[in-house]
């Protein structure tokens, strides 16, 4: 929603999930191409505690869809870390790893993992995992299988098993290679960014403390007006010019001074039938600019307001 909204937009015009555009769009450049090495480390790092996320290698060649295909790979890359640092407490490799949540429901994404890792990948059936992780503790507690470890096996099922292509296991070795390398040349420059981002942190507190004492100090000066303004309406009564005032509509033969600002008419006049009064809805047009206006009539009839009149606003401001 953030980086294409565009392409969420196409993709409902076109009936389509905008999953299966992305997917595309990385099918769209082979593995063998270089794309920028993508460092995932948005929320949190698995090298270093103050690891940020990053694009290495961009240059002007590079369309959307090789940064997708880096997104794809860094994400994969970074599960492959995790996972040589568990075999290194085991001498057999596992039989399949298995995958839950976005990425199993990606086959792309799936048969990349397969590739990377040179090892089967399942997918399991059940969409929301966690969900599932709940009800198999509770169907272990309850009875319902001896142990956690049966539980799983009963309640867990496979959806397919994707298996490796030894073809490509090159390539995303060398790709890998480059990414650990990456990792290693940039773990000295973590620490001096952590000190310009907590610098710029503590400026920021001190930018809205200032802000917030502002606001106390007018709110302070201002009080009373408000209190005049919007609690018990003294500065209208008094006929002085309330704040919320925006001036006064000239409409056949009376004059309104209750009017004010409104930017979405229609979803206003929903409300109108609470103020037990006539409201008119006008439209002011000066020098080809718009601006909406909803004025309350409280005196005299009906009978000659009605949509196409015209009127003059005077307008306080």
């Amino acid at each position: 929603q953030q980086m294409l909204p565009e392409l969420r937009q196409q993709a409902a015009a076109e009936g389509r999930s905008i999953y299966e555009i992305l997917n595309a769009w990385v099918t769209d450049i082979p593995p063998e191409t270089f794309v920028p090495v993508f460092l995932p480390f948005l929320m949190a790092s698995n090298v270093h505690l103050n690891a940020k996320a990053a694009f290495v290698g961009m240059s002007a060649n590079h369309t959307r869809r090789h940064l997708l295909r880096s997104v794809y790979e860094g994400i994969v890359f970074c599960h492959k870390m995790h996972l040589d640092r568990l075999m290194q407490s085991r001498s057999d490799p596992p039989e399949a790893i298995r995958v839950a949540g976005g990425a199993a429901r990606s086959a792309v994404w799936t048969q990349m993992f397969a590739d990377v890792l040179q090892l089967p990948v399942q997918t399991v059936l059940a969409n929301e995992t966690g969900a599932l992780g709940c009800a198999i503790a509770v169907a272990a507690a309850v009875g319902d299988y001896a142990d956690l470890s049966a539980a799983a096996r009963g309640m867990c099922k496979v959806a397919q098993c994707v298996q490796p292509d030894p073809k490509k296991a090159g390539i995303y070795a060398e790709k890998y290679a480059l990414y650990y390398k990456t990792i290693e040349c940039l773990d000295p420059l973590w620490e001096q960014m952590q000190q310009l981002i907590e610098r710029d942190e503590a400026e920021q507190q001190h930018s809205q403390r200032v802000v917030a004492l502002e606001k106390l100090i007018r709110f302070q000066r201002d009080l009373l007006a408000l209190l005049n303004n919007f609690v018990n309406f003294a500065h209208f009564y008094r006929r002085e010019g309330a704040a919320f005032q925006s001036g006064t509509l000239y409409l056949d033969g009376r004059s309104c001074d209750l009017t004010v600002d409104v930017t979405d008419p229609g979803a206003h006049a929903t409300l109108a039938g609470m103020a037990k009064v006539y409201l008119a809805y006008c439209e002011c047009r000066r020098n080809g600019v718009k601006r909406n206006i909803v004025a309350a009539f409280t005196a005299g009839d009906v009978d000659f307001l009605f949509v196409g009149r015209n009127g003059i606003f005077y307008d306080a401001r």
